[in-house]
């Protein structure tokens, strides 16, 4: 498929979850009325749920592949 080995992919997995989610997490701390329109009121907050979710996703498959 790719020209990467398995044990590279999960270690791009691990990674690439864990910034997606970290930076989600990270955005609860900016205030409201400084985030872009699309990350304000109701809706940002299911988004920032959702990248959650997906960075988590991402880091624990990566780890469940290297097993």
């Amino acid at each position: 498929m790719t020209g990467l080995s398995p044990r590279y992919l999960n270690i791009l997995l691990i990674v690439v979850g864990w910034v997606v989610a970290r930076t989600a997490a990270r955005l609860s701390k900016i205030p409201q009325e400084s985030r872009p329109p699309l990350l304000r009121g109701q809706s940002g907050t299911i988004l920032q749920m959702i990248a959650i979710l997906a960075g988590l996703t991402l880091l624990i498959w990566g780890v469940a592949r290297s097993f």
